[in-house]
């Protein structure tokens, strides 16, 4: 039989996942765009012209400026992203913003790189060259610090009670550089610019902080999604928190300059912005949506989606399960591909699954013997919502609110109708889920997701939809 379709899958790439006939019949929903954006052709050059023209309020002075005439000699820090990124545009663009600041005048003794993980855990030895780029690890590793949120903290003020802390290399540096990129994320709406700062170099209370805003009644708080900022609770409380921490920066004279790109889906750069962190993600959020933004012309039976190198574990895989369920329909199929060698990846998210696990427990021994199933799984999973999203407001852990989003689509789906290929989960772990496990761990990924497919067009001929990148934005009719 015939194949189509290609997926990441960890490091391996499956070719041929449908059978012809899906496409041959007109069963395999097509994505339309993204619009695109002309790729850079001169990286250096580009970069430096965002160290030279910054983007901001007026008077604002270029990074060049900065290092040239009023810099004091003391620390400059680079705050880059970690482990559960893709970092493409850290390893191009690290090494050429170091040989910048070098001929701008800054002493290599005084450079520190923060890898700005928020609550994550810390990089694994052989994870830094994969951030950094392995020059710039081999290089300067005795420069490099990893970001706790539990200590090593200063605060720079309050909001509601609650401390803005935030790492004290950072407070203690005279020029702080957030190097980062542009994506949508499920519920701070996009990411990059001063999401490197909160929740990047935060303290834990003031991320739990931030983060509760997400939650309404049950489930997310209207406007919290992919792609929304305007009247987004989690983005207006980032800006409030982030401008209050610039602010108590720039009155003990430190320099915030944020160097800001967007990358297409090919990996490749298409836009490099430099100065105020707000106003180069305001403004370069219409390059990212050129990028990103695709159309199907339906909402699909079936939709298999790749966490690509979210997959580390299924905290960070979750993301890609909110892009896919944007584009099935109401009653439809996800299958998530993330091998999740890091298991869960939360111990949040670990506590907070039991709630639904019970609930779910319950509900199986209670369809044994039940005449109206459809109203027991309905009630349980109301039930499960209800129950998990009650702990989450009594005592939030960074974590918790994956469970409260995996609910909400499984809802949505149906019980039964979520899926997940994997091969690091352990078997408490997989027990807690509310996921259907694809075929025999061991076995070849592409064989599990075959044998599934050949399954569902046994029964019946769905219409399909494959996700290459969780980073897009679906819109569909």
């Amino acid at each position: 039989m015939e194949y189509v379709g290609r997926m990441e899958y960890g490091d391996t790439c499956l070719e041929g996942i449908l059978p012809g006939n899906v496409a041959d019949g007109g069963r395999l929903t097509e994505i339309h765009g993204p619009e695109g954006y002309p790729a850079i052709e001169d990286v250096r050059g580009a970069l430096k012209e965002s160290l030279t023209e910054p983007i901001g309020p007026e008077g604002i002075r270029s990074l060049e400026e900065l290092l040239s005439k009023d810099y004091r000699g003391g620390l400059c820090t680079i705050l880059v992203d970690d482990h559960t990124r893709d970092n493409i545009h850290t390893r191009i663009l690290l090494p050429l913003l170091l040989e910048e600041l070098f001929s701008c005048g800054l002493d290599e003794r005084n450079l520190r790189i923060l890898i700005s993980g928020g609550t994550h855990r810390s990089p694994y030895e052989d994870e830094f060259p994969r951030i950094l780029g392995g020059e710039v690890w081999a290089r300067h590793k005795d420069k490099v610090v990893v970001h706790s949120c539990k200590e090593n903290l200063v605060s720079t003020g309050e909001i509601h009670g609650v401390p803005i802390e935030i790492n004290k290399l950072a407070y203690d540096s005279e020029i702080i550089i957030p190097l980062t990129d542009m994506e949508y994320h499920y519920f701070a709406g996009v990411g990059g610019g001063p999401k490197q700062i909160l929740p990047g170099i935060s303290g834990e209370g003031i991320i739990n902080f931030e983060h509760l805003k997400m939650f309404g009644e049950l489930g997310f708080a209207e406007n919290v999604g992919m792609g929304s900022v305007e009247g987004n609770p989690v983005f207006d409380h980032k800006i409030v928190i982030v401008e209050q921490i610039l602010k108590k920066l720039a009155e003990k004279g430190t320099t915030v300059y944020s160097v800001l790109c967007t990358l297409n889906p090919m990996g490749k750069l298409v836009k490099i912005s430099g100065g105020d962190v707000f106003e180069t993600h305001k403004r370069d959020r219409e390059v990212l949506d050129k990028v990103y933004i695709v159309t199907a012309e339906r909402k699909a039976d079936v939709t298999i989606v790749t966490a690509l190198t979210k997959g580390i574990d299924l905290y960070q895989a979750g993301k890609a399960l909110n892009a896919a369920c944007r584009a099935t329909r109401k009653g439809g199929r996800i299958l998530l591909l993330a091998p999740c060698p890091d298991g869960l990846g939360s111990e949040g998210f670990r506590e907070l699954i039991e709630i639904s696990a019970k609930v779910f427990r319950d509900m199986r021994e209670e369809l044994k013997t039940s005449s109206e199933p459809e109203a027991v799984i309905d009630r349980a999973m109301t039930t499960a919502r209800k129950q998990t999203q009650d702990e989450v407001m009594r005592d939030f852990k960074i974590g918790k609110q994956k469970p409260v989003d995996i609910l909400r689509m499984l809802h949505y789906l149906g019980w039964g109708h979520l899926y997940i290929l994997q091969d690091g989960l352990s078997e408490e772990e997989k027990n807690l889920l509310p996921f259907e496990y694809l075929g025999k761990e061991g076995d070849p990924p592409l064989l599990r997701i075959r044998e599934w497919v050949e399954s569902i067009e046994a029964e019946d001929k769905p219409t399909y939809l494959l996700i290459e990148d969780p980073g897009f934005l679906i819109e569909t009719p």
